[in-house]
């Protein structure tokens, strides 16, 4: 490894280690390198694909069954079920993004599309 090469990856390392809060620097804590700590982070954050499967069943299953309750306001019913709509979007996305990239349910997203600069 050339001295250039070792001090770019320390460098990243350093970055992703510093805008860490506390819960996930210490899930990091013990990763040697760049590409560790960013599996562990997508892992973390985004889940493997079938907790992304269980998750918009959950959220399907809360659009389905929205109503508004009786001392609800208005404002209340609509910003939960803004939250529900956003949340279900969002997922089927990268789950549809997975999807269509050919890759089987439980890999992560290409490393390269998906490092810190």
């Amino acid at each position: 490894m050339s001295p250039r090469h070792l001090k770019l990856m320390l460098r990243q390392h350093y970055a992703l280690k510093q805008a860490l809060n506390d819960d996930d620097l210490s899930r990091i804590i013990n990763c040697e390198s760049t590409s560790e700590i960013w599996n562990t982070l997508i892992v973390t954050h985004e889940g493997i694909s079938q907790i992304k499967r269980a998750k918009i069943d959950l959220l399907t299953s809360q659009y389905k069954n929205f109503q508004m309750h009786e001392n609800e306001s208005v404002n209340d019913m609509l910003t939960y079920f803004s939250k529900i709509t956003n949340n279900l979007i969002s997922l089927v996305n990268r789950y549809l993004m997975i999807i269509r990239c050919g890759r089987s349910s439980d890999h992560f997203p290409n490393r390269k599309s998906r490092q810190p600069p």
